[in-house]
């Protein structure tokens, strides 16, 4: 039924009780923030950097200057990232920007260590965040320029976010960052002013941050073969399954269950979420459940057991290899490399902390 009308009129009625019945909308009002920081890259040929930010954090990049290629490990061709475009890269998703060179890729955490560190201390030799803010890196080799404004954003891990959650593969929207120069400009200039205040800046960070973020995914579900992940989201019961999954990996998803929550048959239902999302149910409980545990094993110390128990498996043997088939390496070698320090949480748990640009 129609909500009632306000003695004031409509036109000062809540939007929330005119909400459309989209699952999109619902997903886009999930996105939430714990921080933000809005800052800016000068690179220039010959140059290749290598970046991982942690397991909690994503990046939104917008190339206001040159081109460059983008490569991700585990995707065997390069996105090409000019003037004009903005990307958006998922959580713990390594990848590297290279211009006229593609070898021997420096380490951002390098980079930062020799350009920023050092100037992020005020005058009573403490660390100061708000330094950070509207910084400018630069670096490379003196050739070609490309230039990028960027969000570095952390995810609120005590909200259920299936919208970045979901995010498994990066998202490039060409010409994004023309259409909408007004507003990114804008954003970045008040960036600039908020960061002269030198007080209490985070709180419209994360605000800025949570605005682009929802208007770049919202394009992004709205153009046409963009991603199965937000095709599947025009389907609402399809899109309830994905939340489900989303928000309890380590439930026992079967068939039957899946089937179950949606009225339909096991056939019906399993041919709807595949014509959907490009994936059968099974695949994608699978993949949910890899991502988790990917953010788990480099941002808790859970032992190896607990995280495949959290996660649904019946031993250590089944998830060490379902683990290595989906990424190509083990748990454990997974867990040296990381040396995660926070203690074990139930359920997937991620860490605070990434690296700040100048």
């Amino acid at each position: 039924m129609p909500p009632t009308p306000s003695p004031a009129g409509p036109s000062l009625v809540n939007p929330a009780k005119f909400r459309p019945p989209a699952p999109l909308d619902d997903l886009l009002r999930s996105i939430r923030l714990s921080g933000a920081v809005l800052c800016h890259s000068h690179m220039s040929a010959p140059v290749c950097v290598s970046v991982a930010y942690e397991a909690d954090s994503l990046a939104f990049y917008e190339a206001v200057e040159g081109h460059c290629e983008v490569r991700f490990d585990g995707m065997t061709e390069p996105m090409t990232f000019e003037h004009g475009d903005v990307l958006i890269v998922p959580r713990n998703l390594r990848h590297r920007f290279c211009i006229e060179s593609d070898t021997n890729p420096l380490d951002l955490r390098d980079v930062l260590a020799s350009l920023v560190d050092g100037e992020m201390t005020d005058e009573n030799d403490m660390v100061s965040l708000t330094r950070a803010f509207g910084m400018h890196i630069a670096f490379g080799g003196g050739g070609t320029p490309f230039v990028m404004r960027m969000v570095l954003a952390w995810v609120d891990d005590r909200v259920p976010g299936p919208l970045l959650d979901g995010l498994y593969r990066p998202v490039l929207l060409k010409g994004f960052g023309r259409q909408h120069s007004a507003l990114l400009s804008a954003i970045f200039e008040e960036a600039d002013t908020q960061r002269e205040s030198n007080f209490l800046t985070q709180p419209v960070f994360i605000r800025l941050g949570e605005a682009l973020f929802a208007l770049a995914l919202k394009e992004a579900a709205l153009r046409d073969n963009f991603s199965p992940f937000y095709e599947g989201l025009s389907d609402p019961l399809v899109a309830k399954l994905i939340g489900m999954i989303l928000r309890d990996p380590g439930h026992d998803w079967t068939l039957d269950a899946l089937s179950r929550a949606t009225g339909l048959s096991r056939s019906a239902m399993s041919w709807r979420f595949r014509t959907a999302l490009g994936m059968s149910p099974g695949r994608f409980v699978t993949h949910t459940r890899m991502s988790a545990a990917q953010i788990m094993l480099t941002s808790t110390n859970c032992s190896i057991v607990q995280i495949a128990e959290q996660l649904g498996y019946s031993s250590e043997a089944a998830f060490n290899r379902g683990f290595r088939k989906w990424s190509g390496t083990t748990p454990g070698k997974v867990r040296v490399k990381n040396y995660p320090t926070p203690r074990c949480r139930k359920g997937p748990s991620v860490s605070l902390g990434a690296s700040v640009t100048k």
